[in-house]
């Protein structure tokens, strides 16, 4: 499979990389916060990954893949290559893996293979059968790898980030069904940030951080 990506590189040390959401219309490839390139260019290279078969007819409905291919197999695996052919070519001093929802759980499951990044995951998903979304994709492709469909022994026992950052709109189900569950988690040696927002200038429901609110997060690297 090839990885569909875009790089701007900046001659920076710290490498910060956007992992896709679903998508509502048929752009592809589709790189959320492509905007925010310019933003951040000052401090960071910026690498932009798509989900590379969210342009196929199967995957359509649910509006991405969760990075399961038709035949059932995660393509996370290519894609955490790749990010180390990248990484690899500079020795970069930060790598900040950022995703939103099913880039969310992108950046986790990547968080286990990838050691020493910095993850940060805005309202994902942990419990694949608890979206609509992701559920369709379970349901209609047979899985190979179970434990990539709850992602808690992941984050318990399996995580290598040195740092993952949990960012959720207290309004978005996500909160409760996601996130409320892994609060209640015993203390982790590896360091677990919650970010847990109510600000009545969002929306309430599943909705993303702003730039200046997210630049927070990912600055203070």
């Amino acid at each position: 499979m090839t990885i569909i990506s875009k790089l701007f590189e900046n001659s920076r040390e710290k490498l910060t990389i956007f992992l896709p959401s679903v998508r509502s219309n048929k752009i592809f490839p589709y790189y959320p916060r492509i905007n925010w390139s310019d933003f951040f260019s000052d401090e960071f290279d910026i690498l932009y990954v798509a989900d590379s078969n969210q342009n196929d007819d199967f995957f359509l409905e649910p509006g991405g893949s969760w990075f399961f291919n038709r035949d059932g197999t995660s393509n996370i695996y290519q894609i955490a290559d790749y990010i180390r052919e990248i990484s690899s070519r500079k020795q970069y001093r930060e790598i900040i893996l950022y995703g939103s929802s099913m880039g969310g759980y992108a950046a986790l499951v990547l968080g286990s293979i990838i050691p020493d990044v910095v993850v940060v995951a805005e309202c994902p998903q942990i419990f694949l059968r608890l979206h609509p979304g992701s559920l369709y994709v379970i349901n209609n492709v047979n899985i190979a790898d179970d434990y990539l469909l709850d992602l808690t022994e992941i984050i318990e026992n399996k995580m290598i980030a040195k740092e993952v950052n949990f960012v959720c709109n207290s309004s978005d189900h996500h909160f409760s069904a996601h996130l409320l569950p892994l609060i209640k988690m015993p203390p982790s040696e590896k360091r677990r940030r919650f970010f847990i927002y109510s600000d009545r200038t969002y929306p309430n429901g599943h909705s993303a951080l702003r730039l200046e609110d997210a630049s927070k997060i990912i600055r203070s690297y």
